[in-house]
């Protein structure tokens, strides 16, 4: 069994939404969205050369698995977009779902993380204005 075989199983065998490992050392999380990878980048946690399995990766969430520097990424669903940044960035990728771009939480639009680096090339780029689209959802629930 490959490590991505071995992490989708967790993924979905615990109900996490995260699961990193580089075979010595797992990451798990619960968390939703792209928080937990952005919690990794801030606390400059090195997972280089590890493996993601994620619930879902839009363009975001693969542009921040690029500054991590992750060698691959399973997803149970993945945007048009977020595979173009895997592939973009030599990351491997592995799905059981690929749809046209992510949805909001609500399903009735695009996921704004996704709709923030829609226009954007590089995961540098990306990582900057998620952090800002993230800055401003948390200032608007906590309203």
């Amino acid at each position: 069994m490959s490590i991505l075989d071995e992490l989708a199983r967790k993924l979905v065998i615990c109900g996490y939404t995260l699961v990193l490992s580089d075979w010595r050392e797992t990451i798990t999380s619960c968390r939703r969205g792209v928080a937990p990878l952005l919690g990794l980048i801030e606390e400059k946690r090195d997972v280089s050369g590890w493996y993601a399995a994620d619930k879902a990766v839009g363009k975001a969430a693969a542009a921040l698995y690029a500054v991590l520097g992750v060698a691959g990424v399973y997803a149970c669903r993945i945007s048009e977009a977020g595979l173009a940044m895997l592939r973009k960035c030599g990351i491997a990728a592995v799905y059981d779902s690929l749809v046209p771009v992510m949805k909001d939480r609500s399903g009735n639009g695009i996921c704004p993380m996704e709709d923030a680096t829609a226009d954007l090339a590089s995961p540098e780029e990306c990582l900057e204005a998620i952090k800002k689209k993230a800055a401003l959802l948390a200032a608007r629930t906590t309203r």
